[in-house]
């Protein structure tokens, strides 16, 4: 004789109860270092509005992955090659170097430098790269400015990512909603860092 519907869903609920409480529980043990405070400041509804607010929020269309990639020169090409052979060496003097005797690097040889830096542990350099890179009147994108947050993290340097953070929100770079969760994971990120050192110093 077949069930009710009305019996199963009694017997559905409890579980249901169960999962959603553990998912819950999960996410406090994810997020316990973030204060409340920072999932309002580093929302990407209050991230878009912000934006939207400063004139800067433009709606894109989905990426198809095609249309959005860089057009990279056959030097570029190389630089970067080089850097990603140079981290899965882990020699960072070579990555270092192909950076520097690149003649006029483009936005992603810097952001390829920079990521190499924050994987082999060299966060000065990474960080000493975002700046000659703004030095060089070459605008950051999300990918870079995420590396920037995670170096200037690793070297407690929350202020500066503060500062990023207000720069992000009051440019007219063009983000879509990848780059919305790169930006905001890092900032979240950097915020449970600083929430631990100011405990630890208490």
């Amino acid at each position: 004789m077949p069930m009710s519907t009305s019996w199963m869903s009694c017997r559905t609920r409890p579980a249901l109860v169960v999962v959603a409480a553990f998912a819950a529980w999960c996410l406090m043990l994810v997020f316990d270092a973030v204060p409340l405070a920072a999932f309002a400041q580093f929302s990407r509804t209050s991230f878009r509005q912000n934006r939207e607010k400063n004139g800067m929020e433009v709606h894109l269309p989905a990426r198809d992955g095609k249309t959005n990639r860089p057009k990279l020169g056959p030097q570029d090409k190389i630089a970067i090659s080089r850097i990603m052979e140079a981290e899965q060496e882990r020699d960072w003097g070579k990555a270092r170097r192909t950076l520097e005797t690149s003649f006029a690097p483009c936005r992603e040889v810097y952001t390829a430098a920079m990521t190499v830096s924050l994987r082999l542990g060299k966060f000065e350099d990474g960080a000493s790269i975002f700046e000659r890179m703004r030095s060089s009147s070459i605008s950051p994108d999300s990918p870079a400015y995420f590396s920037a947050i995670k170096l200037f993290s690793r070297l407690k340097r929350f202020d500066q990512n503060q500062r990023i953070w207000s720069e992000v929100q009051n440019s007219s770079m063009v983000l879509g909603r990848r780059d919305d969760e790169l930006l905001l994971t890092a900032m979240l990120d950097s915020h449970g860092q600083a929430g631990d050192v100011a405990g630890r110093s208490e």
